[in-house]
């Protein structure tokens, strides 16, 4: 099986995971947020300004961490995603990272 290229960069803002060659040019088909949280809640509003500004439509997922991981696996395949103050563990964030288009999580 052929991998995706792999970017890891530790920012002031967190650790940013990239499977596309320039994530720069990234514009991000779904969003996925910590549910119920203001930090979380804080992002989406950045990221929904972001969206009506550049006229694109973005998906929102709300995660939880009652929630089983494998869950937000569904529906992501080629996308690209942005994910705000919430993290998987290891075997899941590997799973996304080979699913989707570009993959970049933030959290604190």
């Amino acid at each position: 099986m052929k991998r995706a290229r792999q970017d890891l960069e530790l920012t002031g803002d967190g650790l940013e995971t990239s499977t596309s060659s320039d994530s720069s040019t990234c514009v991000p088909d779904t969003i996925c947020v910590h549910g119920n949280c203001p930090d979380g809640m804080g992002s989406l509003v950045c990221a929904l300004l972001y969206a009506k500004l550049n006229s694109k439509k973005i998906e929102t997922i709300f995660l939880y961490h009652n929630k089983p991981d494998e869950e937000y696996l569904k529906d992501i395949d080629k996308k690209n995603v942005l994910v705000f103050d919430f993290s998987f563990n290891e075997k899941v964030t590997e799973q996304l990272i080979s699913k989707c288009a570009s993959l970049h999580i933030y959290d604190h």
